[in-house]
């Protein structure tokens, strides 16, 4: 019953300590300009995919991200560096983006040819898209990757069958985010469609700047944390 109680408390607190870095409401609004031109059909496929990627890159960086990091002698603020310029190149993108979705008008007799001839080809961009940047760095970023570390070393433990029930307990976590996170990502337009057009690019600039400050946040964090142990008394 000790055993039980354990497991469940290590679930919840995984699931917590995840949902303010992953923050799939708000990522969620944040990627919605992305998927307005979407269908149903591909805005849920989308969803799935990032929710998939996202599962195995925490997976990947529970068991082995430490190691691969010190393979390749990186630090988690040289991730954060890194991250937040390419998060950055992203928002300036949206930002500087016109609002150009749809506005070509296409003839009923037309239609069945397009989407014939570019539904293929429209799925191949998108999946160059789902895992950079929109898995990464955007849904799971510097952060969540270092509270993952905290997580395996919370899970860790001498007795090997006790390490495989905690880390069974994180994984279940991680699986009930990504659950969330795929909820929130493939009906947040249920919402977003109300405001109208007007109110859609209203959201995917507000989102364009909230990217933008995301990566300034996170490479700010970066640097900061790479300068501290060389200015100890400018960080108090």
């Amino acid at each position: 019953m000790e055993m039980l109680y354990s497991f469940v408390q290590l679930v919840v607190f995984a699931f917590l300590a995840l949902f303010p870095v992953i923050n799939p409401i708000g990522i969620s609004i944040i990627l919605e300009p992305f998927f307005s031109t979407l269908s149903e059909k591909d805005r849920k496929y989308a969803a799935k995919r990032i929710a998939l990627n996202c599962f195995f890159i925490c997976i990947v960086a529970l068991f082995i991200g430490s190691w691969i990091l010190k393979l390749f002698g990186l630090s988690i603020p040289v991730i954060q560096i890194a991250g937040g310029i390419l998060i950055i190149q992203t928002g300036l993108k949206l930002m500087n983006s016109k609002d150009s979705a749809s506005t070509k008008k296409i003839e009923p007799n037309e239609q069945a040819q397009v989407d014939a001839t570019d539904e293929k080809e429209a799925r191949e961009q998108l999946n160059k898209k789902l895992f950079y940047p929109y898995s990464f760095p955007i849904m799971i970023d510097a952060g969540t990757i270092s509270v993952l570390f905290t997580l395996a070393a919370q899970g860790d433990s001498k007795l090997s069958w006790h390490y495989v029930v905690n880390m069974g307990a994180i994984i279940i976590g991680v699986i009930a985010m990504m659950l969330l996170a795929y909820v929130f990502l493939s009906k947040t337009h249920t919402i977003v469609s109300r405001l109208g057009g007007a109110g859609v690019l209203a959201i995917s600039k507000v989102a364009a700047f909230l990217i933008l400050g995301v990566g300034v946040e996170i490479f700010a964090s970066g640097v900061m944390s790479f300068i501290k142990p060389f200015f100890p008394t400018l960080m108090h």
